[in-house]
């Protein structure tokens, strides 16, 4: 809900000439509808609570469901001056001094009226609020919605007035100040608008005063969540200056609506189909051992195991390996009891081996169905995952979860994962978290055949790794979690934390590429399990990987698992274990050949975790061919093209062009459209460092230039950020040239970036200059960031950019 600074108009009375050009105001009330929220019977089922993430920008506050509380017939919002930390998408930490309370609807809601009952704060640099909203982060029909919104605020600073406002597409700047005659914050009044597809029409206590007229193309006119939110709000300029939290709220009696209501893809809760009676006596209860981090602390004693913490948030989850029961069956029960003194919000996975894009969400979980005796409001989450539900103090819930084990995409079952109070993107404190789970038990209720299981096979039984020689690989790490001591080949270690995907770096470029297994033999030292990925690492990023790995496996561990999608090999080791792990990879594939060896170490989540005496030896590395190929031959690489003085057209002309089908996004924000030696993206909104780009190492190592051509096909100037990425993943670009007056606007270097803007329709040839040191040893990726190089989203109507004709060679001086 951004706001811009506009001027402003005091408005009294109806007939005024405002929103519809040349009109009086035609009233239109009263407004119609029924009870979406009733808080004379206190929490209500149509609205849920935003809780553990921030808006960020103005809002000074973390969403904290704690800050709704229901009495005397009202909601009541309310902010409190209270420390709380969140993670952005790329995993930095933001810690907020305020919490807020915000209130929303499940459904979308269409055309209609909209009216609530309200009293707001008048407080000075608060936003008390009632309001429609929806975009990118919902979608209908498989498309992301554009950012509509219909606003009622009212500033703390003078609550003697209200504020109306719109968006559409991400664009507001339509602020309209209504002087109300009488101070908002001393009594409940009705507030409103019936929304048209021509006509927004705003009201007080049931009468007409402010309209605006139009069409879908500048009204709002993608359905939206009813929304009530009361936050401190940083720039002073608006609401006022927020000093501090008081323990006054924002009240709501009730909130109607006429209009038509529809769900967001994926949003539409699915009714428990609860099977005939089945007896769970009969079936005795699985010992399984749970592990988590961070701030879970797991206490295993007489089959329950108790999960105990303070704060949890990032998608934090404690996990117990099942593959070996759960592949038999298809539904589990298990016990939950809730020991804390407030209500826990729980997730419960049985997690595939693989992640896949549901559209606008990915999932591993494997979960159908979930339900419990008594209870209605168990949800199934189908995009993200996952089987959710609200567990009150002292009470427990016998749940059971149906799932598929035989699914073609995302795999076999392989973990059991329990959000505790974590479905947020930071930590929020929880007072003494206390979850237990107990009489684990799984059944078979479809009818389908297992498949027979395999007996792990012993790798010294199918080839005589003995008989290689170890090589030794020099691990590195960029970051300062792990600590490293190397010598004759045996390389340690160590850590107390580890987070964000961090990992040790080993070269393997001259002692992998003839062959397609490795054998590296694992110590865990410290007395805690470790989780372990593996990766060998391709030359180029494909998708969303640029890991070469086929397969793995050792000796005992039925939990290995590889995932071609996001890429490695894992394994979890016990404590004091060792092992030889074995990793099939294929350097015959457009990842390139085989450049590093990275080892992962209790890293694979979005947020640091916490562990104890983290310490893992590697040694024995050995590469051997067992599968029937042909070794790539090497490249001769091509003669230098010398241009002469200038760099033109002409001295290109003997370098044909890549072709660019691989080109991958980070963000759904962006379409690709890909033809040969041309690829077209095209997106309406960009932000927070979203970007697309080919792998390119194969094509550009060996060469110092690059040549692109980019045509900008809206008619808004595009802002672009290009990076040749490095093995270590940094920018190295050194030097460009771009032909004077071709369009393009404000260039400049930073940081091995390229930034430049390229005019409304125009085409331009861009030449850039690379260069490697000791740490960037090769290029990795071709990268453009377009209309995102900024920390949130931005608008931008019909942006379409086409890459083409992207050549490399080394320019003589």
């Amino acid at each position: 809900m951004k706001k811009k600074i506009l001027f402003t108009l005091l408005a009294s009375g109806a007939l005024i000439l405002s929103g519809c050009v040349g009109e009086q105001i035609v009233e239109v009330g009263p407004l119609t509808g029924d009870y979406v929220a009733n808080f004379e019977n206190g929490e209500q089922e149509e609205m849920f609570p935003s809780d553990g993430w921030t808006n960020g920008g103005e809002f000074d506050a973390v969403w904290k469901k704690e800050n709704i509380t229901y009495s005397n017939g009202e909601m009541h919002l309310a902010i409190k001056d209270e420390e709380a930390t969140v993670y952005d998408e790329e995993g930095k930490e933001t810690t907020l001094t305020h919490t807020a309370g915000e209130i929303r609807s499940h459904k979308l809601y269409g055309y209609g009226d909209f009216e609530v009952r309200m009293k707001p704060t008048n407080i000075p640099g608060t936003v008390s609020t009632f309001f429609t909203y929806t975009d990118k982060w919902n979608s209908t029909n498989g498309q992301p919605n554009k950012h509509d919104e219909i606003d009622i605020e009212f500033l703390g600073k003078d609550t003697n007035k209200v504020q109306f406002n719109y968006f559409v597409g991400g664009q507001g700047g339509h602020e309209f100040l209504y002087n109300l005659g009488y101070d908002a914050s001393k009594e409940f009044h009705n507030y409103g608008f019936r929304w048209e597809k021509n006509r927004i029409s705003w009201l007080v206590d049931g009468k007409t005063v402010h309209q605006v007229c139009g069409d879908e193309n500048t009204l709002p006119s993608m359905p939206g969540r009813i929304i009530s939110s009361y936050w401190p709000h940083s720039p002073s300029a608006w609401s006022g200056t927020f000093d501090h939290a008081t323990e006054d709220t924002v009240d709501y009696k009730w909130i109607k609506s006429s209009a038509p209501t529809s769900y967001a893809d994926g949003e539409e809760p699915v009714e428990p189909i609860i099977p005939d009676e089945f007896d769970w006596d009969e079936v005795q209860p699985t010992d399984l051992t749970f592990t988590g981090g961070g701030s879970y602390t797991v206490n295993k004693e007489n089959g329950i195991s108790t999960i105990t913490y303070n704060a949890a948030g990032g998608y934090a989850n404690v996990m117990a390996n099942i593959a070996d029961i759960a592949n038999k069956n298809d539904a589990v029960r298990l016990t939950l009891k809730n020991n804390g003194p407030t209500a826990s919000t729980i997730r419960v996975d049985v997690q595939g081996t693989n992640v896949i894009s549901t559209g606008t969400g990915q999932k591993d979980a494997l979960n159908t169905n979930a339900y419990a005796e008594g209870r209605t409001d168990i949800y199934t989450d189908q995009i993200w995952g996952g089987s959710k539900f609200d567990l009150d103090p002292n009470a427990s819930i016998d749940l059971v979860v149906e799932y598929n084990p035989n699914t073609e995409d995302i795999g076999k079952a392989r973990n059991l994962l329990l959000f505790l109070d974590s479905l947020q993107d930071g930590s929020v404190a929880h007072e003494g978290g206390s979850v237990s789970v107990s009489n684990i038990k799984f059944a078979k209720f479809g009818d389908w055949t297992p498949e027979e299981p395999v007996d792990p096979v012993d790798p010294t039984d199918e080839f005589d790794w003995t008989s290689v020689t170890p090589v030794t690989v020099e691990f590195n790490a960029d970051n300062d979690d792990y600590h490293i001591v190397g010598e004759d080949g045996v390389t340690t270690i160590t850590y107390t934390k580890a987070g964000n995907w961090i990992n040790a770096v080993g070269e393997i470029d001259n002692l992998a590429n003839d062959y397609d297994h490795v054998n590296v033999t694992l110590k865990n030292n410290s007395a805690t399990a470790t989780n372990v990925r593996v990766d060998i690492q391709g030359t180029n990023k494909v998708g969303n990987t640029d890991a070469l790995n086929v397969s793995a496996k050792a000796e005992n561990h039925s939990e290995v698992r590889t995932d071609t999608s996001w890429g490695g090999s894992f394994i979890t080791l016990a404590a004091a274990e060792e092992v030889e792990f074995i990793v099939e990879y294929d350097v015959t594939t457009t990842k390139g050949l085989a450049k590093n060896m990275l080892i992962y170490l209790d890293s694979m989540q979005g947020s640091e975790t916490t562990k104890e005496d983290g310490s893992v030896t590697i040694s024995k590395i050995r590469f051997a061919k067992l599968n029937e190929w042909d070794p790539v031959d090497p490249v001769d690489p091509i003669d230098p093209v010398d241009p002469g003085q200038d760099i033109d057209e002409g001295a290109w002309a003997e370098i044909d062009p890549i072709d660019l089908s691989g080109f991958w996004s980070s963000d759904a924000t962006y379409s690709i459209n890909t033809q040969g030696t041309s690829a077209t993206i095209t997106y309406t909104s960009a932000g927070s460092w979203a970007c697309t780009g080919l792998g390119v190492g194969s094509h550009a190592n060996g060469y110092t230039n690059a040549k692109i051509t980019l045509k900008n096909n809206s008619a808004d100037a595009t802002a672009l950020r290009i990076d040749i990425q490095s093995n270590a993943g940094n920018s190295i670009i050194k030097a460009f040239d771009i032909a004077q007056d071709s369009g393009y606007d404000n260039d400049y270097l930073y940081d091995g970036s390229l930034f430049v803007t390229v005019a409304g329709g125009a085409r331009i040839d861009v030449v850039l200059e690379y260069a490697f040191d000791e740490t960037n040893t090769s290029v990795s990726n071709l990268m453009f960031f377009i209309d995102s190089a900024t920390g949130s989203t931005v608008t931008k109507e019909d942006g379409s950019l086409t890459v083409s004709n992207v050549k490399f060679a080394s320019l003589a001086d």
